[in-house]
């Protein structure tokens, strides 16, 4: 009877062990899902906020394609009243060979 009792005693501790040891792997598991989770919302978060950003730079710099063309334009046209000369491809081309011959290298 007491070998009984004492094999009793045994498979409960170890029965006790095995149920804490389950439990701990649960609660670990538990735990690592709940930090996945988060991850992968700051990994959503920072994709979307990457995709805002990368919008916002392209609309930046189409504006300030867009203000440089303008700026160009206004450049241009102080060019043609100054110059008087209406044709623009003819102009810019005079303005070219200008800069050619009065440019350093070609003067070596």
């Amino acid at each position: 009877m007491l070998a009984l009792k004492e094999k009793s005693d045994k498979e409960m501790v170890q029965y006790n062990m095995e149920l804490k040891n389950i439990r701990r792997t649960l609660e670990h598991d538990r735990k690592l899902k709940e930090f996945m989770t988060v991850k992968a919302q700051e990994r959503e978060m920072d994709e979307e906020s990457l995709a805002r950003k990368r919008k916002k730079d392209a609309a930046e710099k189409a504006e300030k394609a867009e203000e440089a063309i303008t700026t160009y334009e206004q450049a241009f046209e102080k060019i043609r009243e100054v110059t008087s000369i209406q044709d623009t491809d003819n102009s810019l081309k005079d303005l070219l060979k200008l800069r050619i011959r009065t440019s350093p290298c070609s003067i070596m």
